[in-house]
């Protein structure tokens, strides 16, 4: 039902004519499907310029409107609550900052496709240097090279709150070290590697008695954050808020590698630590796909 209502406000916005309001009047266009909103301040027209299918497309989401028009979001919602849709109150416009700088060293515009292959060439080239590559060059290599380099690229700006305004930089922008996307695939694979390579067998139920150290205990904790997490950062809308926790996360895990040994360990502890670590992976794993990450295997 709902659904049949948001179809039918695209056919009904065209047809309202001459319908006033205090302070304008909104008139729409039934030639180039433009919706007027009223007068700017030089007397041109304000105008939505959406065709019908992109209404269509924008009203047939459930609650977020991911554009920046906000002077023109609002007049839209002020049409909608008019009409008295009940699902008209539940639209939300979310609003970004703006990327600045988006030129490139040559002085022209930046296309993120631009972005995206310079960044697979430099994880190729890394990977290729790298003793510990683990995938076989050639077209393996270049798959990997491309997730890399779009993990890269995106954890680089959903780090970011989503309103602040930033510049672009190439040199943050192409960053492998630090707190970057690869950092989060880096930290699956060797998850995954452990869990393949660790000898240990996975223990059908949790002993916590023998998971007492440190670096054990922030896991703990850490994955039980999880969910009150994912609710936090729906709730706000910052990506930045899973992000940041994934990147810690990391950092907890791979100090706990350098203490929570499994190999040579008593068999019962060692498995203890392989599901610690099996339960990190998964955490680690499903964040990074609700970012619109491709976790690797291996690198």
């Amino acid at each position: 039902m709902a659904h049949k209502l948001k179809t039918y406000i695209c056919s009904r916005i065209l047809e309202v004519v001459n319908w006033k309001t205090s302070q304008n009047t909104f008139m729409p266009s039934l030639l180039s499907h433009h919706i007027t909103l009223g007068k700017g301040q030089k007397g041109t027209n304000i105008e939505f310029c959406l065709p019908v299918t992109s209404l269509q497309k924008v009203l047939s989401r459930d609650k977020e409107i991911n554009m920046c028009e906000t002077d023109h979001f609002a007049a839209l919602f002020g049409v909608l609550s008019s009409m008295q849709l009940p699902w008209a109150s539940s639209l939300k416009h979310i609003k970004f900052g703006r990327i600045r700088g988006m030129s490139t060293r040559k002085g022209s515009v930046v296309f993120l496709s631009d972005i995206l292959d310079e960044i697979r060439d430099i994880m190729a080239t890394k990977q290729q240097e790298s003793h510990t590559t683990k995938v076989l060059l050639g077209e393996n290599n270049e798959r990997t090279a491309d997730i890399l380099g779009t993990s890269a690229v995106i954890i680089n700006d959903l780090k970011q709150r989503r309103k602040r305004d930033y510049e672009f930089d190439w040199n943050r922008a192409l960053q492998v070290q630090g707190d970057t996307g690869v950092k989060l695939q880096y930290t699956h694979c060797r998850l995954c590697s452990l869990e393949k390579n660790s000898g240990a067998t996975l223990p059908l139920e949790c002993d916590s008695s023998v998971l007492q150290e440190r670096e054990a205990v922030l896991l703990v904790k850490n994955i039980a954050r999880f969910n009150e997490v994912i609710m936090k950062t729906y709730e706000d809308l910052e990506a930045c808020i899973l992000v940041n926790y994934l990147l810690q996360f990391c950092n907890l895990i791979n100090s706990a590698f350098e203490v929570l040994q499994i190999k040579n360990e008593d068999v019962h502890i060692g498995s203890q630590r392989l599901l610690l670590f099996h339960s990190s992976r998964i955490v680690l794993n499903q964040g990074m796909k609700i970012l619109g990450l491709q976790p690797l295997q291996q690198m």
